[in-house]
């Protein structure tokens, strides 16, 4: 996914990925609400700001210069690792 947008209110049902792949570093938001469910992947690497909710053991990942308030549930992870 390529692009930009200001605000993003993005939904990942159980299992679900999003932008998780080799160019998740192109979608660049300035403001997202993200909910992930058990097991989702979601990739944001170039977002301004990170707001939600990760159920049991969602993955999200985001820069470290994001901004990141996110309530994690059991096994679930901010991972800066992928992003570059």
């Amino acid at each position: 996914m390529a692009g930009r947008t200001e605000d993003l209110d993005l939904k990942v049902g159980t299992g679900g990925v999003f932008n998780s792949g080799r160019y998740k570093d192109r979608l660049e938001v300035d403001s997202a609400y993200v909910r992930v469910s058990t097991g989702g992947v979601v990739g944001l690497c170039e977002a301004d700001r990170l707001r939600g909710k990760a159920s049991t053991g969602a993955q999200i990942v985001a820069s470290r210069a994001t901004d990141v308030d996110v309530r994690l549930g059991t096994g679930a992870h901010v991972s800066h690792s992928g992003c570059f």
